[in-house]
């Protein structure tokens, strides 16, 4: 999912995001870099999150609807 200035996560820590545990951040790419997601790491607006999760719902409930397909 691509972040927006308008998105509530953007300018936050990734610890400060109540996500469900079975989602997990797995790569957050940045101005054509692949960045290694941690705690700290704060989120921008342009940034492309790359989520996993248990089920396709669990997604979805996360996902703003224009986001990104959902494989």
């Amino acid at each position: 999912m691509r972040l927006t200035q308008e998105h509530p996560w953007c300018g936050c820590a990734l610890s400060d995001i109540d996500l469900p545990e079975s989602v997990l951040v797995v790569l957050i790419q940045r101005n054509k870099k692949s960045l290694v997601p941690r705690g700290s790491t704060s989120l921008k607006a342009g940034d492309i999150l790359v989520l996993s999760g248990a089920d396709q719902e669990t997604l979805r409930a996360i996902l703003p609807a224009e986001s990104s397909t959902i494989k």
